[in-house]
């Protein structure tokens, strides 16, 4: 039963990343040429990983909780 739920989630992310992927193709080449474009600075990247640690260490708390019950 377990295996079952790991290959629903493998197949639901992989399903996502590639819907998140078209939809970002499908997107114009930017602005007009009187606007700048503002390009995705490390910010983003920073709270990206925090959230990804984070998210990282909640799981691996839960997994020691339910170990020790």
């Amino acid at each position: 039963m377990k295996y079952n739920k790991n290959i629903n989630r493998i197949i639901l992310t992989i399903t996502l990343i590639i819907i998140t992927s078209l939809t970002a193709l499908a997107q114009g080449p930017g602005f007009d040429d009187d606007v700048d474009d503002t390009p995705i600075d490390g910010g983003s990247t920073i709270v990206l990983v925090a959230a990804a640690g984070y998210g990282y260490k909640k799981i691996r708390d839960a997994q020691r909780n339910k170990n020790m019950e």
